[in-house]
């Protein structure tokens, strides 16, 4: 994720979502008791960050929204 973390947003459970300005993924942070970090790649860069009261994440980049339900359940392809 080159730039540096640039979009930070807090999740639950003493969680976090940061991403950078370049084309590459979003991390998702965690403490390792609660949930691991995951790393969910995306082919545009993200622009903005957005979390909803039940977990959610919405993430806008240069090519469209995505929203995660469950960002701590990603599928176990992206799982690190």
């Amino acid at each position: 994720m080159g730039g540096g973390a640039r979009h930070p947003a807090a999740l639950p459970d003493r969680r976090c979502a940061v991403a950078g300005d370049h084309p590459g993924g979003l991390a998702v942070l965690g403490t390792q008791l609660l949930s691991p970090d995951l790393w969910l790649p995306l082919p545009s860069a993200v622009t903005g960050l957005a979390t909803g009261p039940d977990g959610t994440l919405a993430v806008a980049t240069e090519g469209g929204l995505v929203v995660f339900d469950r960002p701590e359940d990603p599928p176990p392809a992206i799982v690190r």
